[in-house]
């Protein structure tokens, strides 16, 4: 279904984005195209709910403009990292604040911000980007938030996430 635009006139310096899992750093990609440059916070194969940061991530976030996780339980650690990070320019996304979650009863809840030493582990299904309607209102979050960052760039945003969700849809039918 379509390919994803690259703006004319894009920023020299294009806008430093690290997510916390390849999924979303796919997301990140697609919407920014040439005006994001996307990093992954956690490397391949680490253990996302026991990882551990490093002085050099605290460093990466806070050159970053934008960090984009999950939130749900998956990361236990972000709350911890966020607090450390030194950047008031950083623009947070807690991609399953605006989803709905499987709670403990296969139901689908409403995802509400609450400290992680509150929730009981397991409360919520944090798995959300197996949902391809999960993902695009994963799209749209990202798509906001860097039109914040970069109003510049807002056009370019809005057909790259509408582009991109025409995929995740496709990919829906096609699994269906």
């Amino acid at each position: 279904p379509g390919t994803i635009i690259l703006s004319e006139g894009a920023k020299e310096a294009p806008l430093k984005i690290v997510t916390s899992i390849f999924p979303l750093k796919e997301f990140a990609q697609a919407v920014s195209g040439d005006r994001g440059e996307v990093d992954l916070l956690l490397p391949p194969g680490a253990e996302i709910h026991s990882w551990q940061p490093k002085p050099s991530d605290l460093v990466k976030l806070s050159s970053a403009d934008m960090f984009v996780y999950i939130g749900a339980e998956l990361e236990p650690w972000a709350e911890d990292i966020l607090r450390s990070v030194r950047n008031p320019h950083l623009k947070i996304v807690e991609a399953s604040r605006a989803l709905f979650l499987l709670g403990g009863g296969g139901e689908p809840e409403p995802h509400e911000h609450t400290s992680y030493s509150a929730h009981r582990h397991g409360a919520h299904d944090p798995h959300v980007w197996l949902d391809f309607e999960n993902d695009e209102r994963i799209v749209d979050q990202i798509q906001k938030a860097l039109a914040e960052i970069d109003p510049d760039g807002k056009e370019t945003f809005f057909r790259n996430a509408f582009l991109y969700k025409q995929k995740l849809r496709f990919l829906d039918e096609k699994y269906r």
